[in-house]
């Protein structure tokens, strides 16, 4: 997924629902220390700077949901990405 932050301000995301799927859905940060690949939950969200792109993927920022309802699917859809 990718944001884009097309103000003259920084803003950030500070979470992500989801009720269908997960009651607790996450936002994290996954990054090596000393050769040792940890994740964690940023609690304060995610900073999208003026004018530019994040994206959330796995490996780095990406969101995390907790105790999923039910397996995902892959959706179709017309839109283009």
């Amino acid at each position: 997924m990718t944001i884009t932050n097309k103000g003259a301000e920084a803003d950030r995301l500070v979470s992500i629902a989801a009720p269908d799927v997960s009651d607790d859905v996450q936002l994290h940060e996954m990054a090596v220390e000393n050769d040792v690949m940890k994740m964690r939950q940023l609690p304060d969200g995610i900073e999208i700077p003026a004018g530019a792109k994040v994206e959330l993927k796995s490996g780095g920022l990406h969101v995390m949901f907790m105790r999923i309802k039910h397996p995902f699917t892959e959706a179709r859809s017309s839109r283009r990405r």
